[in-house]
């Protein structure tokens, strides 16, 4: 053909007025497939407004899945937080600021006052006490100590032979406390002077101190004010001093209160006692 022929296409004939056209529907999808549909892109500066959930109802709750159980003989591992606690040992030295007990052995003078010590440390003292064959003043003034560390550091006291002096001002012993200590005071062929003021020793503590002090031959003075002795312990101390036979007291302090008591003033005039009545 020419290159400029023009090709005419006829058109298709005119459809009949009311002809139907028919169209095959699309092959039906195969089951479980998905159509995947991309979403337009958003305008920009296009804002995206998420609806936020419905709030839970009041007094809804929301269940969790237990954990599975743990297999037969399974171990759990628990860790201490800081480590294993210390040893009374470790705990009294570093209370006193010492890097080992064994420097306490061979002092003659030990002055522990003021250093928030309680029955456990004073368990530990003990076995120092026990092991020394020179300590001559313990000073556990101003701590914390009770019955319990009473009792062993008066086991000790008993047993050692060195010590003269023991000092338990401002501490918490009671009369069972005080029980432990009137036996040492009684075994001890060394104690001389013992200090108790301001504890919480009774009419009990009293009378068991006053049988010590009577069976002693070395205690010399007793310093029991700021104590919760009344009469009834005040009559104890002065039937123990007028009846010992061989007193080795010579200056006894009691709580104010029951200072004057007639008995107990002319017990000790009696055996030359000094008696001092304040707190």
């Amino acid at each position: 053909m020419p290159d400029d022929a023009v090709v005419e296409e006829e058109a298709p004939p005119p459809m009949p007025e009311g002809a139907v056209v028919k169209q095959e529907a699309p092959l039906p999808m195969p089951e479980g497939a998905v159509v995947k549909q991309e979403a337009p892109p958003l305008p920009e500066g296009a804002v995206v407004k998420q609806e936020t959930p419905p709030p839970m109802p009041e007094g809804a709750v929301v269940e969790e899945e237990a954990p599975p159980p743990m297999p037969e003989g399974a171990v759990v591992k628990q860790e201490v937080a800081g480590g294993a606690p210390p040893t009374p040992v470790e705990r009294l030295l570093a209370k006193l600021g010492m890097q080992s007990i064994d420097e306490a052995v061979d002092k003659t003078e030990l002055n522990w006052s003021n250093k928030g010590l309680d029955d456990e440390d004073a368990e530990v003292v003990a076995h120092v006490l026990a092991a020394s064959g020179s300590l001559a003043t313990l000073d556990m003034s101003v701590n914390r100590i009770g019955d319990e560390g009473a009792k062993a550091l008066a086991a000790s006291t008993a047993a050692n032979g060195s010590l003269t002096t023991l000092l338990f001002y401002w501490n918490n012993i009671g009369d069972e406390g005080a029980k432990a200590l009137a036996n040492a005071v009684a075994a001890s062929a060394s104690l001389t002077h013992l200090d108790l003021e301001q504890n919480q020793i009774g009419d009990e503590g009293a009378k068991a101190l006053a049988a010590g002090v009577a069976a002693s031959g070395s205690l010399s003075y007793l310093n029991l004010p700021n104590n919760l002795i009344g009469n009834r312990g005040a009559g104890e101390l002065a039937s123990a001093i007028g009846g010992s036979g061989s007193l080795a007291l010579n200056a006894l302090v009691v709580p104010d209160r029951v200072g004057k008591r007639a008995e107990l003033v002319a017990a000790c005039e009696s055996k030359g006692v000094k008696l001092v009545a304040w707190g």
